[in-house]
């Protein structure tokens, strides 16, 4: 069974123009359709992500149907070590990560349109924007002021896999709450670092997402 992290914005190079807070939290509700080895896998679900930029670490708690399976997922990526620890059912996984990269849309990017989201009194100002990431095709809406995410969606191919995911962004906040959901589980303990190499656990990062 394949196992899709999907923690916050894409990882994308960074951008001067649109930046979100160095930390924040959020929860996602997300639906991933991929197709890798002729095989064709359906993942949906909420997660809650916590992004630190200023100590370089991301967690994410993850509530997933896999193939029609449930999933719970707990994930931590401490940049700073360039490992990434994936915990289900009380098991660890240690896993090499590559270094860290700004979760900003990118100077690059391409504005879509300006809109507003609601009616009324009650709407919400909003950019999109369009950016190639390889032969990813990705939109990105962020709040116009203080470039909040909102949705990313994105399709195409991405390590040999083609993909199509969708994402919206609810409850989110600056700052961290509580910092221990960065703290790795005793679970962890002594097991053996393995190199990351494509996976049974794919991880689709974001420009917002882990």
């Amino acid at each position: 069974m394949s196992v899709i992290l999907f923690l916050a914005f894409v990882a994308i190079a960074a951008g001067e123009g649109c930046c979100p807070p160095d930390q924040w939290e959020a929860g996602q509700d997300i639906m991933v359709g991929m197709v890798t080895a002729g095989a064709t896998h359906l993942s949906k679900g909420l997660n809650r992500v916590h992004i630190d930029a200023t100590q370089k670490i991301i967690a994410a708690e993850e509530s997933l149907v896999v193939d029609g399976a449930p999933v719970q997922l707990k994930v931590i990526q401490d940049f700073v070590k360039g490992i990434q620890y994936l915990i289900q059912n009380s098991v660890c996984q240690k896993t090499t990560i590559g270094p860290w990269v700004s979760r900003c849309v990118p100077d690059n990017a391409t504005l879509v349109h300006s809109v507003s989201i609601g009616s009324g009194k009650n709407t919400l100002a909003v950019k999109t924007y369009n950016v190639k990431q390889g032969d990813l095709d990705i939109y990105v809406t962020v709040t116009a002021d203080g470039c909040i995410p909102v949705s990313q969606n994105q399709a195409g191919s991405s390590s040999g896999v083609n993909q199509m995911i969708v994402v919206g962004f609810y409850d989110v906040t600056q700052g961290i709450k509580d910092r221990s959901v960065f703290d790795v589980p005793a679970e962890c303990n002594g097991v053996a670092i393995q190199e990351r190499i494509h996976p049974t656990t794919k991880l689709a990062s974001s420009v917002f997402h882990l």
